[in-house]
Protein backbone atom coordinates (compact mmCIF):
# COMPACT_ATOMS: atom_id res chain seq x y z
CA UNK A 1 0.00 0.00 0.00
CA UNK A 2 2.90 2.30 0.84
CA UNK A 3 4.67 1.69 -2.50
CA UNK A 4 1.40 2.37 -4.15
CA UNK A 5 1.12 5.62 -2.29
CA UNK A 6 4.76 6.89 -3.14
CA UNK A 7 3.51 5.80 -6.61
CA UNK A 8 0.37 7.81 -6.84
CA UNK A 9 2.74 10.67 -5.78
CA UNK A 10 5.41 10.46 -8.02
CA UNK A 11 2.57 10.20 -10.74
CA UNK A 12 0.86 13.32 -9.59
CA UNK A 13 3.96 14.97 -9.46
CA UNK A 14 4.46 14.28 -13.12
CA UNK A 15 1.84 14.76 -14.52
CA UNK A 16 1.65 18.63 -12.35
CA UNK A 17 5.58 19.39 -14.72
CA UNK A 18 4.34 18.55 -17.47
CA UNK A 19 1.09 19.23 -18.15
CA UNK A 20 0.28 22.15 -16.00
CA UNK A 21 -1.45 24.74 -18.28
CA UNK A 22 -0.97 28.72 -17.42
CA UNK A 23 -3.24 29.56 -15.38
CA UNK A 24 -3.56 33.57 -15.88
CA UNK A 25 -2.81 33.73 -20.23
CA UNK A 26 -1.69 36.82 -21.65
CA UNK A 27 -4.09 38.71 -22.25
CA UNK A 28 -5.45 38.48 -19.28
CA UNK A 29 -7.58 42.19 -18.61
CA UNK A 30 -7.13 42.50 -14.72
CA UNK A 31 -9.68 44.63 -13.13
CA UNK A 32 -7.72 47.38 -11.67
CA UNK A 33 -8.84 49.88 -9.46
CA UNK A 34 -12.05 51.64 -9.52
CA UNK A 35 -11.51 55.04 -11.34
CA UNK A 36 -8.08 53.72 -13.23
CA UNK A 37 -8.35 54.36 -16.90
CA UNK A 38 -6.75 52.62 -20.55
CA UNK A 39 -5.75 54.71 -23.58
CA UNK A 40 -9.14 55.32 -25.23
CA UNK A 41 -7.99 55.96 -29.12
CA UNK A 42 -7.93 51.85 -29.57
CA UNK A 43 -10.19 48.59 -28.45
CA UNK A 44 -9.00 46.29 -25.66
CA UNK A 45 -8.43 43.99 -28.44
CA UNK A 46 -6.07 46.19 -29.97
CA UNK A 47 -3.93 47.28 -27.07
CA UNK A 48 -3.66 43.57 -26.60
CA UNK A 49 -2.34 43.03 -30.65
CA UNK A 50 0.11 45.68 -29.89
CA UNK A 51 1.36 44.74 -26.85
CA UNK A 52 1.83 41.38 -28.41
CA UNK A 53 3.49 42.55 -31.28
CA UNK A 54 5.98 44.51 -29.25
CA UNK A 55 7.00 41.73 -27.05
CA UNK A 56 7.87 39.59 -30.13
CA UNK A 57 10.13 41.77 -31.59
CA UNK A 58 11.73 42.86 -27.37
CA UNK A 59 12.25 38.75 -26.87
CA UNK A 60 13.78 38.23 -30.60
CA UNK A 61 16.34 40.91 -29.49
CA UNK A 62 17.02 41.01 -25.66
CA UNK A 63 16.29 37.44 -24.43
CA UNK A 64 19.71 35.29 -24.95
CA UNK A 65 20.80 32.19 -24.55
CA UNK A 66 24.61 31.87 -22.43
CA UNK A 67 26.46 30.03 -24.88
CA UNK A 68 28.36 26.47 -24.26
CA UNK A 69 26.67 26.25 -20.50
CA UNK A 70 26.04 22.95 -19.22
CA UNK A 71 22.34 23.38 -18.61
CA UNK A 72 19.94 25.83 -19.79
CA UNK A 73 20.55 29.78 -19.01
CA UNK A 74 19.53 32.64 -20.58
CA UNK A 75 19.19 36.51 -19.74
CA UNK A 76 18.26 39.85 -20.87
CA UNK A 77 20.97 41.55 -23.13
CA UNK A 78 22.03 44.42 -21.40
CA UNK A 79 24.31 45.70 -24.31
CA UNK A 80 22.77 44.84 -27.90
CA UNK A 81 23.19 47.90 -29.76
CA UNK A 82 26.95 49.00 -30.30
CA UNK A 83 26.79 52.28 -28.72
CA UNK A 84 29.67 54.35 -27.65
CA UNK A 85 28.27 55.27 -24.30
CA UNK A 86 27.45 51.38 -23.72
CA UNK A 87 30.23 49.43 -21.97
CA UNK A 88 30.01 46.17 -24.21
CA UNK A 89 31.44 44.45 -22.02
CA UNK A 90 28.47 43.64 -19.79
CA UNK A 91 26.30 41.03 -20.51
CA UNK A 92 23.31 41.82 -18.35
CA UNK A 93 22.41 43.43 -14.70
CA UNK A 94 19.73 42.07 -11.83
CA UNK A 95 17.76 44.92 -12.52
CA UNK A 96 17.13 43.77 -15.85
CA UNK A 97 16.83 40.13 -14.95
CA UNK A 98 13.76 40.88 -12.84
CA UNK A 99 12.01 42.41 -16.07
CA UNK A 100 12.90 39.73 -17.84
CA UNK A 101 11.30 37.12 -15.76
CA UNK A 102 8.34 39.09 -14.94
CA UNK A 103 7.74 39.50 -18.43
CA UNK A 104 7.95 36.36 -19.25
CA UNK A 105 5.88 35.13 -16.62
CA UNK A 106 3.11 37.56 -17.83
CA UNK A 107 3.07 37.00 -21.53
CA UNK A 108 2.82 32.47 -20.78
CA UNK A 109 -0.15 31.66 -22.34
CA UNK A 110 0.65 33.85 -25.34
CA UNK A 111 3.73 32.56 -25.71
CA UNK A 112 4.31 28.95 -25.59
CA UNK A 113 7.94 28.62 -24.72
CA UNK A 114 7.96 31.67 -22.19
CA UNK A 115 8.03 28.98 -18.68
CA UNK A 116 10.93 26.99 -20.53
CA UNK A 117 12.54 30.22 -21.20
CA UNK A 118 11.89 32.04 -17.57
CA UNK A 119 13.41 28.64 -16.23
CA UNK A 120 16.12 29.36 -18.37
CA UNK A 121 16.74 32.68 -16.69
CA UNK A 122 15.64 31.11 -13.19
CA UNK A 123 19.13 29.04 -14.06
CA UNK A 124 21.21 32.05 -14.62
CA UNK A 125 19.48 34.03 -11.64
CA UNK A 126 20.85 30.65 -9.29
CA UNK A 127 24.33 30.48 -11.22
CA UNK A 128 25.35 34.01 -10.18
CA UNK A 129 24.57 35.04 -6.61
CA UNK A 130 25.61 37.87 -4.81
CA UNK A 131 28.87 37.58 -3.02
CA UNK A 132 27.56 38.86 -0.10
CA UNK A 133 24.14 37.09 0.52
CA UNK A 134 24.17 33.16 -1.88
CA UNK A 135 20.45 34.22 -1.63
CA UNK A 136 20.31 37.40 -3.63
CA UNK A 137 21.51 38.15 -7.20
CA UNK A 138 25.26 39.67 -8.07
CA UNK A 139 24.11 42.55 -9.97
CA UNK A 140 26.06 42.90 -12.72
CA UNK A 141 28.31 39.94 -15.58
CA UNK A 142 30.26 40.36 -18.69
CA UNK A 143 30.73 38.60 -21.76
CA UNK A 144 33.14 36.23 -21.82
CA UNK A 145 34.64 36.48 -25.61
CA UNK A 146 37.51 34.35 -27.50
CA UNK A 147 40.50 35.68 -29.54
CA UNK A 148 38.13 36.19 -32.21
CA UNK A 149 35.78 38.05 -30.32
CA UNK A 150 32.88 35.83 -30.46
CA UNK A 151 30.90 35.42 -27.34
CA UNK A 152 31.63 32.10 -25.71
CA UNK A 153 30.22 32.70 -22.04
CA UNK A 154 29.08 34.60 -19.61
CA UNK A 155 31.24 35.73 -15.93
CA UNK A 156 30.64 37.19 -12.58
CA UNK A 157 32.41 41.04 -11.59
CA UNK A 158 34.65 40.36 -9.18
CA UNK A 159 32.75 42.75 -6.56
CA UNK A 160 29.15 40.70 -7.31
CA UNK A 161 27.45 42.12 -4.54
CA UNK A 162 23.30 43.00 -4.74
CA UNK A 163 20.58 45.29 -5.93
CA UNK A 164 17.66 45.82 -4.43
CA UNK A 165 14.80 46.36 -6.52
CA UNK A 166 16.32 43.30 -9.15
CA UNK A 167 16.40 40.98 -5.73
CA UNK A 168 12.60 42.09 -5.07
CA UNK A 169 11.53 41.84 -8.92
CA UNK A 170 13.19 38.39 -9.24
CA UNK A 171 10.76 37.29 -6.11
CA UNK A 172 7.72 38.75 -7.54
CA UNK A 173 8.38 37.02 -11.32
CA UNK A 174 8.66 33.90 -8.83
CA UNK A 175 5.56 34.03 -7.21
CA UNK A 176 4.08 34.77 -10.06
CA UNK A 177 5.33 31.90 -11.90
CA UNK A 178 3.41 29.43 -8.99
CA UNK A 179 0.55 31.05 -9.43
CA UNK A 180 0.92 30.45 -13.29
CA UNK A 181 2.38 26.75 -13.60
CA UNK A 182 2.24 25.49 -9.89
CA UNK A 183 5.79 24.76 -7.90
CA UNK A 184 5.25 20.82 -8.53
CA UNK A 185 7.77 20.48 -11.51
CA UNK A 186 11.92 21.07 -11.68
CA UNK A 187 11.71 24.45 -10.01
CA UNK A 188 9.85 24.74 -6.87
CA UNK A 189 8.89 28.26 -7.06
CA UNK A 190 7.51 29.00 -4.38
CA UNK A 191 10.23 27.81 -2.11
CA UNK A 192 12.92 29.67 -4.16
CA UNK A 193 10.96 32.67 -3.86
CA UNK A 194 10.39 32.46 0.08
CA UNK A 195 14.25 32.42 0.36
CA UNK A 196 14.97 35.01 -2.11
CA UNK A 197 12.63 36.91 -0.02
CA UNK A 198 14.15 36.36 3.03
CA UNK A 199 17.39 37.13 1.72
CA UNK A 200 15.95 40.91 0.87
CA UNK A 201 14.58 40.99 4.26
CA UNK A 202 17.90 40.03 6.22
CA UNK A 203 20.31 41.86 3.71
CA UNK A 204 18.91 44.60 1.70
CA UNK A 205 16.51 46.06 5.03
CA UNK A 206 17.92 48.58 7.12
CA UNK A 207 17.85 46.72 10.74
CA UNK A 208 16.63 49.71 12.32
CA UNK A 209 14.64 52.23 9.88
CA UNK A 210 12.92 49.48 7.99
CA UNK A 211 13.78 51.36 4.50
CA UNK A 212 15.36 49.32 1.76
CA UNK A 213 19.59 50.04 1.14
CA UNK A 214 21.08 50.07 -1.77
CA UNK A 215 21.99 46.52 -1.51
CA UNK A 216 23.46 43.67 0.25
CA UNK A 217 27.05 45.65 0.37
CA UNK A 218 25.17 48.76 2.72
CA UNK A 219 25.34 46.11 5.32
CA UNK A 220 28.16 43.90 4.56
CA UNK A 221 30.65 46.99 4.21
CA UNK A 222 28.51 49.45 6.99
CA UNK A 223 28.48 51.36 3.83
CA UNK A 224 25.98 54.38 3.01
CA UNK A 225 23.60 52.70 5.24
CA UNK A 226 21.49 56.18 5.22
CA UNK A 227 20.79 55.53 1.71
CA UNK A 228 17.69 54.34 -0.27
CA UNK A 229 16.59 54.77 -4.05
CA UNK A 230 13.41 55.84 -4.99
CA UNK A 231 13.57 53.82 -8.22
CA UNK A 232 13.56 51.10 -5.87
CA UNK A 233 10.34 52.13 -4.46
CA UNK A 234 8.01 49.00 -4.96
CA UNK A 235 4.97 50.28 -2.95
CA UNK A 236 2.63 47.56 -4.41
CA UNK A 237 5.22 44.91 -3.84
CA UNK A 238 5.09 45.46 -0.64
CA UNK A 239 2.08 45.54 -0.33
CA UNK A 240 1.46 42.25 -1.85
CA UNK A 241 4.14 40.65 0.44
CA UNK A 242 2.55 41.29 3.39
CA UNK A 243 -0.19 38.96 2.81
CA UNK A 244 2.32 36.60 0.03
CA UNK A 245 5.17 36.39 2.60
CA UNK A 246 3.58 35.30 5.74
CA UNK A 247 7.10 34.46 7.60
CA UNK A 248 8.02 37.92 6.71
CA UNK A 249 4.99 40.16 7.00
CA UNK A 250 5.88 42.52 9.94
CA UNK A 251 8.67 43.64 7.96
CA UNK A 252 7.13 44.10 4.69
CA UNK A 253 4.33 46.16 6.33
CA UNK A 254 6.91 48.69 8.58
CA UNK A 255 9.03 48.78 5.28
CA UNK A 256 5.92 50.13 3.10
CA UNK A 257 4.88 52.26 6.03
CA UNK A 258 8.20 53.76 6.17
CA UNK A 259 8.61 53.97 1.67
CA UNK A 260 5.64 55.91 1.81
CA UNK A 261 7.02 58.29 4.63
CA UNK A 262 10.38 58.91 2.83
CA UNK A 263 7.85 59.80 -0.51
CA UNK A 264 5.52 62.24 1.83
CA UNK A 265 8.70 64.41 2.89
CA UNK A 266 10.03 64.67 -0.04
CA UNK A 267 6.87 65.31 -1.95
CA UNK A 268 6.29 67.99 0.65
CA UNK A 269 9.70 69.75 1.18
CA UNK A 270 11.30 69.67 -1.82
CA UNK A 271 9.02 68.90 -4.73
CA UNK A 272 5.58 70.40 -3.72
CA UNK A 273 5.26 71.86 -7.45
CA UNK A 274 5.76 68.55 -9.09
CA UNK A 275 6.03 65.39 -6.97
CA UNK A 276 9.29 64.12 -8.41
CA UNK A 277 11.58 62.42 -6.74
CA UNK A 278 15.37 61.74 -7.03
CA UNK A 279 17.73 59.35 -8.02
CA UNK A 280 19.22 59.15 -4.12
CA UNK A 281 17.76 60.00 -0.81
CA UNK A 282 19.66 59.90 2.21
CA UNK A 283 18.39 60.11 6.00
CA UNK A 284 20.28 62.69 7.87
CA UNK A 285 21.34 62.47 11.42
CA UNK A 286 17.70 64.57 11.96
CA UNK A 287 15.97 61.51 10.98
CA UNK A 288 14.92 63.28 8.25
CA UNK A 289 15.13 61.99 4.36
CA UNK A 290 16.42 65.04 2.04
CA UNK A 291 17.36 64.48 -1.48
CA UNK A 292 21.66 63.03 -1.52
CA UNK A 293 24.09 65.39 -2.97
CA UNK A 294 25.96 65.27 -6.02
CA UNK A 295 28.28 62.21 -6.58
CA UNK A 296 26.63 60.52 -3.74
CA UNK A 297 26.75 57.60 -5.84
CA UNK A 298 26.92 57.64 -9.42
CA UNK A 299 26.80 61.12 -10.91
CA UNK A 300 25.74 64.90 -10.26
CA UNK A 301 22.77 64.53 -11.02
CA UNK A 302 22.19 61.98 -7.76
CA UNK A 303 19.89 64.55 -5.93
CA UNK A 304 18.17 65.12 -8.88
CA UNK A 305 15.41 63.51 -11.35
CA UNK A 306 17.34 62.06 -13.09
CA UNK A 307 18.43 57.89 -15.25
CA UNK A 308 17.02 55.96 -12.10
CA UNK A 309 14.04 58.28 -10.35
CA UNK A 310 12.55 58.29 -14.38
CA UNK A 311 10.81 54.74 -13.26
CA UNK A 312 9.24 56.43 -10.45
CA UNK A 313 6.36 57.56 -12.30
CA UNK A 314 5.64 53.54 -12.87
CA UNK A 315 6.53 52.44 -9.41
CA UNK A 316 4.55 54.80 -6.82
CA UNK A 317 1.21 54.27 -8.81
CA UNK A 318 0.98 50.74 -9.11
CA UNK A 319 0.13 50.63 -5.34
CA UNK A 320 -3.20 52.79 -6.52
CA UNK A 321 -3.63 51.00 -9.83
CA UNK A 322 -3.64 46.81 -8.30
CA UNK A 323 -4.12 47.34 -4.39
CA UNK A 324 -6.67 50.97 -4.39
CA UNK A 325 -3.95 52.15 -1.90
CA UNK A 326 -4.60 56.11 -2.06
CA UNK A 327 -1.83 57.34 -0.12
CA UNK A 328 -0.04 58.68 -2.62
CA UNK A 329 -2.88 59.63 -5.10
CA UNK A 330 -1.98 63.24 -4.42
CA UNK A 331 1.25 63.49 -5.51
CA UNK A 332 1.00 61.25 -8.34
CA UNK A 333 -1.37 63.27 -9.45
CA UNK A 334 0.69 66.00 -8.81
CA UNK A 335 3.27 64.61 -10.86
CA UNK A 336 0.61 64.39 -13.79
CA UNK A 337 -0.56 68.14 -13.67
CA UNK A 338 3.00 69.13 -14.00
CA UNK A 339 4.87 66.92 -16.44
CA UNK A 340 1.28 67.90 -18.64
CA UNK A 341 1.89 71.22 -17.96
CA UNK A 342 5.81 71.42 -18.45
CA UNK A 343 5.17 69.50 -22.12
CA UNK A 344 2.18 71.17 -22.69
CA UNK A 345 0.39 67.58 -23.43
CA UNK A 346 3.47 66.34 -25.60
CA UNK A 347 5.17 63.34 -24.67
CA UNK A 348 8.38 64.08 -26.67
CA UNK A 349 9.30 67.28 -24.79
CA UNK A 350 9.48 65.48 -21.73
CA UNK A 351 12.97 66.18 -20.54
CA UNK A 352 15.81 63.46 -19.68
CA UNK A 353 15.93 64.78 -16.22
CA UNK A 354 14.79 67.44 -14.30
CA UNK A 355 16.29 69.52 -11.05
CA UNK A 356 15.94 68.91 -7.43
CA UNK A 357 18.47 70.34 -5.77
CA UNK A 358 21.01 71.51 -8.45
CA UNK A 359 18.70 74.26 -10.08
CA UNK A 360 14.94 75.45 -9.82
CA UNK A 361 12.73 72.66 -8.67
CA UNK A 362 10.75 70.90 -11.67
CA UNK A 363 12.83 72.29 -14.40
CA UNK A 364 14.76 70.45 -17.06
CA UNK A 365 18.65 69.55 -16.10
CA UNK A 366 20.47 71.11 -19.31
CA UNK A 367 22.82 68.92 -21.08
CA UNK A 368 24.91 68.70 -23.94
CA UNK A 369 22.13 66.50 -26.13
CA UNK A 370 18.49 67.37 -26.30
CA UNK A 371 17.10 64.28 -27.18
CA UNK A 372 14.28 62.38 -24.87
CA UNK A 373 14.45 59.02 -24.11
CA UNK A 374 11.57 56.47 -24.03
CA UNK A 375 12.88 55.67 -20.31
CA UNK A 376 11.75 58.92 -19.70
CA UNK A 377 8.42 58.50 -21.25
CA UNK A 378 6.80 55.24 -20.76
CA UNK A 379 6.80 55.38 -17.18
CA UNK A 380 4.06 59.02 -17.10
CA UNK A 381 1.77 56.60 -18.79
CA UNK A 382 0.89 54.39 -16.01
CA UNK A 383 1.02 57.60 -13.49
CA UNK A 384 -1.87 59.08 -15.95
CA UNK A 385 -4.18 56.31 -15.67
CA UNK A 386 -4.73 57.07 -12.12
CA UNK A 387 -7.44 59.98 -13.09
CA UNK A 388 -9.81 60.38 -16.05
CA UNK A 389 -8.71 63.84 -16.26
CA UNK A 390 -5.91 62.73 -18.09
CA UNK A 391 -7.28 60.40 -21.01
CA UNK A 392 -6.06 63.42 -23.56
CA UNK A 393 -2.42 63.11 -21.37
CA UNK A 394 -2.75 58.80 -21.24
CA UNK A 395 -3.74 58.86 -25.20
CA UNK A 396 -0.71 61.06 -26.09
CA UNK A 397 1.91 59.05 -24.44
CA UNK A 398 0.45 55.59 -25.27
CA UNK A 399 0.25 56.88 -29.32
CA UNK A 400 4.09 57.84 -28.51
CA UNK A 401 4.66 54.74 -26.77
CA UNK A 402 4.14 52.40 -29.92
CA UNK A 403 5.08 55.21 -32.54
CA UNK A 404 8.41 53.36 -34.67
CA UNK A 405 8.81 57.14 -35.99
CA UNK A 406 10.86 59.79 -35.06
CA UNK A 407 8.02 62.43 -35.47
CA UNK A 408 5.60 60.63 -32.87
CA UNK A 409 7.73 58.48 -31.17
CA UNK A 410 10.96 56.68 -30.93
CA UNK A 411 11.89 54.10 -33.28
CA UNK A 412 12.42 50.26 -31.33
CA UNK A 413 15.49 49.69 -33.70
CA UNK A 414 17.38 52.94 -32.31
CA UNK A 415 17.02 52.47 -28.81
CA UNK A 416 18.95 50.34 -26.40
CA UNK A 417 17.76 47.77 -23.60
CA UNK A 418 16.83 50.06 -20.98
CA UNK A 419 14.30 52.10 -22.41
CA UNK A 420 12.81 49.31 -24.66
CA UNK A 421 12.27 46.75 -21.51
CA UNK A 422 10.35 49.58 -19.79
CA UNK A 423 8.36 50.71 -22.86
CA UNK A 424 7.45 47.05 -22.71
CA UNK A 425 6.72 47.12 -18.88
CA UNK A 426 4.77 49.79 -18.87
CA UNK A 427 2.71 48.42 -22.17
CA UNK A 428 1.29 45.91 -20.31
CA UNK A 429 0.10 47.75 -17.56
CA UNK A 430 -1.21 50.48 -19.26
CA UNK A 431 -3.00 47.63 -21.61
CA UNK A 432 -4.42 46.52 -18.52
CA UNK A 433 -2.45 43.20 -18.53
CA UNK A 434 -0.32 43.16 -15.03
CA UNK A 435 -1.90 40.99 -12.53
CA UNK A 436 -0.59 40.44 -8.85
CA UNK A 437 0.70 37.13 -7.67
CA UNK A 438 -1.04 35.22 -4.76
Amino acid sequence: MKKVIILLIVLLLFCSAFFTKTAIPFPNHTEYSKGCIKPSLYSQEELDEQVMRYYDRWKERYITDVPQSDIPMKYVNFCFLPLEWLDQTIATVSEAHGYGMIILATMSGYDEKAREDFDAMFNYFKAFPSRGDKRLMSWKQLKVRDEQGNIIGVEDIDTGSSVSDGDLDIAYALLMADNQWGSYGEINYREEAQKLLDGIVEAEVHPEYNYLLLGDWSIIYDSQMEGTRPSDFLINHMTILTEADEKNSETWNKMRNETLKICDQIFKRNTPNCGILPDFVIRNEKGEYIPAPEFYLEAEFDGDYNWNSCRVPWRLPMDYIISGKIELYKQIQTMNEWIKKETEMNPLSINPGYYIINGETGKQIIRDWEVTDMSYIAPFAVSAMVDENNQEWLDNLWSCIISDEWENGIPFEENPYYPNTLRMLMMIVVSGNWWAPK
